[in-house]
């Protein structure tokens, strides 16, 4: 009997092993996702990532949007302010379990701190939840 539960203990972290991995390599496919969407300026690859009401803090942007409103308001952004530079700092999980990004958004006269905090849906599916973008 002890070499079946040994076996079935083994499935069971192999399992669960397996799994963070997925979790892992889909969170880098996004961290990488969200730092070619701020390269280029993309609103509409970055609202397609929206949930469907965003918490947005963008310079004098703030409050509650549907994701069809915070694109354009992502894309004025963009339009207002083009890159010249874009560093990811982090990517990770909350304690809430919720997914974070932080970068830095620089142009040719300003630098912006970029925070996005990301929720699954019931598919685990990873939306934009919130987005905050301030002016150091």
């Amino acid at each position: 009997m002890m070499p079946m539960r040994l076996f079935l203990l083994f499935i069971f972290l192999w399992c669960g092993s397996i799994s963070a991995f997925s979790q892992d390599a889909h969170n880098e496919t996004i961290a990488d996702d969200v730092e070619q969407i701020f390269l280029k300026g993309d609103h509409i690859r970055l609202g397609k990532m929206f949930a469907s009401t965003v918490q947005l803090e963008l310079l004098k942007n703030t409050g509650q949007w549907s994701s069809s409103q915070a694109m354009y308001v992502v894309k004025e952004f963009f339009e207002n302010h083009p890159v010249k530079s874009f560093e990811v700092l982090q990517f990770g999980t909350t304690k809430s379990n919720n997914a974070f990004f932080a970068g830095v958004y620089k142009t040719e006269s300003a630098t912006f701190d970029l925070y996005i905090v990301f929720r699954k849906d019931e598919n685990g599916k990873l939306y934009i939840h919130k987005l905050n973008i301030k002016e150091q």
